[in-house]
């Protein structure tokens, strides 16, 4: 049998005196999250949710295995549970998913793209066979469609995701912003501080 593991991630943690965790993320030779493992004292909060990150792309993952290789996820559990991996286990972020994997594949650019890593693993280039783990290749037209897909995913399930900021989300924000709006009719940047004083 192959050995498909490339990475094996674990952290052990003691958050307080009397609590433990043990996290193990395994990514697979093509750039997948394998396996996951976590055991604690403290329960989880959704952990059927979490089963969800099995299979993502690693690269899903707020560079995980940069940071671990760095130190700084010293408590994986914690870091995987943290509000910018919410949208990663919703219930509508595999169809998301799907749409955007399938925009990428039948882009006029992406037959190229496969047909030349194809020759290069055919030829036995084992760079090629790790495409998953690299920078992800992507023309600008995949990009536009993937941001315009992720927006939408956001702007429609932003009840959900409140931690999320959507391009709608953020120019309304600018609109509304009221220091901003005060400081342009006074003449200020938005990055200025006014001066204050103690009186009210």
């Amino acid at each position: 049998r192959l050995d498909m593991t490339l990475r094996d991630m674990v952290t052990e943690a003691r958050p307080t005196e009397t609590s433990l965790s043990y996290t193990r993320l395994v990514a697979d030779k093509y750039g997948r999250v394998s396996s996951l493992c976590m055991v604690g004292t403290e329960p989880l909060p959704e952990p059927a949710a979490l089963n969800a990150l099995v299979g993502l792309p690693v690269a899903y993952l707020n560079d995980v295995v940069n940071r671990v290789d760095l130190g700084l996820i010293p408590d994986m559990r914690e870091f995987l549970l943290q509000d910018w991996a919410t949208a990663l286990v919703h219930d509508r972020f595999s169809e998301l998913r799907k749409q955007l994997e399938h925009a990428a594949q039948t882009g006029p650019n992406m037959a190229a793209l496969l047909e030349t890593l194809w020759r290069k693993i055919k030829d036995g280039d084992d760079l090629a066979s790790q495409v998953g783990m690299t920078e992800t290749v992507l023309t600008g037209e995949a990009k536009e469609a993937t941001q315009d897909g992720l927006n939408r995913f956001l702007q429609l399930n932003a009840a959900h995701l409140p931690a999320y900021l959507s391009a709608a989300r953020a120019d309304d924000m600018q609109t509304n912003n009221i220091w901003a709006n005060t400081a342009e009719k006074v003449g200020l940047i938005v990055g200025d501080v006014p001066e204050m004083d103690d009186t009210l």
